[in-house]
């Protein structure tokens, strides 16, 4: 090649690294990396924001979050966001997985990691929520299903006192008939434990029918105090009793109808439920037991309840250990033929 055909050449060469330093001189970017309460400024030739956070030797966990994506170009000077990811302890029965995320809204976290909550399940704590400071939520998967039972109703003993009779002589006038119920209990699961069961409905197939007896008795009850009181009519029995807690009144602190009987009465030892068809709703009672446990005494039929049919009565207990523990047993409720001061009516919890 001559001299004069060098020229070119050597031209082309000087134009060509020129050009590069020039296309280099161009990818050259100032970044802002903000982390937390940290923030980097630097020089940087990488061309994504993916590459600069390498160059800044920022490495990313599970679930943090950068604005902008890792995979955005860079084209000119940015600010670069990187959102660390926090512990959640996510609960479910006797299971507990930490998840990674730098949300703070509950329904946002379970959304993210998969979680779909059903109508019934619970979470706490809510949805709507700012997680915690502990940083846990608990869900509860909730399942409901319905058992039907069928029921006897147990046919009552009505004693009819008469003076055709000598005192200790009894006469049956007819004789009784149980009645048969279905009833649908309601159960409640939580985590696959069963935390609830209510009556939800009971039909009445066929209603009881009371024995009726004629007995020759003095209407005169002296009750283990001591204390004569005239009386109508007694009646045997099966007796079981409630309290105020949402297992055995369906309702909880704060419903206008918590505490608050059939009549409007506010629920307080010496309360009954009956069936208004066997005994008159506001009826004076003594209620006498027939085992080794003390009389419930006076009280008043005040209450009704969705399974107190028949021969049934519901004694109101106030503390709910003693209620349990009352269980079911046969009592003597006499309708007293005179009133009862309301001090009289201290129930089983005295």
């Amino acid at each position: 090649m001559t001299q004069k055909g060098l020229k070119p050449f050597f031209l082309l060469i000087a134009i060509g690294l020129i050009g590069t330093m020039g296309v280099k001189a161009g990818f050259k970017h100032d970044i802002t990396i903000e982390e937390e309460s940290q923030t980097v400024t630097m020089t940087t030739f990488s061309q994504t924001v993916g590459a600069a956070l390498t160059h800044a030797d920022i490495e990313l966990r599970e679930g943090d979050v950068v604005i902008p994506s890792e995979e955005t170009r860079i084209t000119g000077d940015l600010t670069i966001r990187v959102l660390r990811a926090k512990a959640v302890s996510l609960v479910e029965g006797e299971g507990t997985r930490t998840f990674f995320t730098t949300e703070t809204q509950v329904g946002k976290i379970l959304a993210a990691a998969g979680i779909e909550l059903d109508d019934n399940d619970q979470v706490y704590p809510r949805k709507s929520e700012q997680i915690a400071l502990d940083r846990k939520i608990e869900i509860v998967r909730v399942d409901v299903d319905y058992e039907e039972v069928s029921e006897t109703l147990h046919h009552s003993t009505v004693y009819k006192l008469t003076e055709d009779l000598e005192p200790g002589k009894t006469q049956l006038l007819s004789e009784g008939e149980d009645g048969l119920s279905t009833c649908t209990f309601k159960n409640v699961y939580e985590n696959g434990v069963l935390v609830s069961r209510q009556l939800d409905d009971q039909v009445v197939s066929r209603e009881p029918i009371a024995e009726i007896v004629e007995e020759g008795l003095d209407k005169l009850l002296v009750t283990s105090r001591g204390m004569p009181f005239r009386y109508k009519e007694m009646i045997v029995m099966r007796a079981t009793a409630y309290d105020l807690s949402y297992e055995s009144c369906g309702k909880y602190p704060g419903d206008p109808a918590y505490g608050i009987t059939y009549s409007g009465t506010k629920a307080r030892p010496g309360v009954v439920a009956v069936d208004p068809r066997v005994i008159k709703l506001g009826s004076n009672l003594y209620v006498e037991s027939l085992d080794s446990m003390r009389d419930y005494g006076f009280s008043s039929a005040e209450d009704t309840g969705s399974a107190i049919k028949g021969n049934r009565i519901d004694l109101f207990i106030e503390n709910r250990s003693q209620a349990l523990r009352y269980g079911t047993r046969y009592v003597r409720v006499y309708v007293l033929d005179e009133p009862i001061d309301e001090n009289m009516m201290i129930g089983y919890a005295n």
